[in-house]
């Protein structure tokens, strides 16, 4: 959505398809993590700005390789070891984009996710930013501890924002769909 963008077409072989890894929740009870930074400004070339003011302007977050790097590698050793369930990078719409987009991935059934998490400051910013290097993850409560180690190993930040069930999106006071 930031114009004018440069298409970037991938393909990639995948030795075991047990390895791969969707982006929806899967099972009630799983805790949602935000792994990545929980700030940055986002708003700059976003789809929020595009949709809701009709602008395409603002500073984009400069993304920082090394970071990105990590965080990959992060992600690549927890789908080897079965810790996470699901794993969505948060890009165009932001993050509340990106735990809707989670609950609606499997056509199937329908999976909801409650939110607790806030911060200070601009809150279309919190929801909505489109700052790099960050990725919505689901976990069994019972790897926790493991998923949170790996974290710190590759020093990734980690938080708890939530827990999957029921059939809603609800965020705080802020969300309830």
């Amino acid at each position: 959505p930031v114009l004018p963008t440069p298409v970037i077409g991938m393909l990639g072989l995948l030795d075991d398809a047990s390895q791969c890894l969707g982006s929806g929740f899967k099972n009630n009870g799983d805790v949602v993590y935000l792994l990545g930074s929980a700030g940055g400004h986002g708003l700059g070339g976003s789809l929020y700005l595009k949709v809701i003011h009709d602008l395409i302007s603002g500073p984009v977050d400069a993304p920082d390789f090394k970071h990105e790097i990590a965080l990959n590698d992060l992600l690549l050793k927890l789908i080897k070891q079965k810790l996470i369930h699901s794993a969505h990078d948060i890009s165009e719409g932001g993050l509340a984009t990106c735990l809707a987009e989670c609950c609606l991935t499997d056509t199937e059934k329908l999976i909801g996710v409650t939110v607790d998490f806030s911060r200070e400051g601009n809150q279309a910013a919190h929801l909505f930013g489109e700052y790099p290097g960050r990725v919505v993850v689901s976990a069994a409560l019972q790897d926790s501890l493991e998923v949170k180690r790996h974290c710190e190993s590759f020093n990734i930040p980690f938080m708890k924002i939530g827990i999957v069930g029921g059939n809603s999106f609800v965020w705080n006071d802020v969300l309830n769909i």
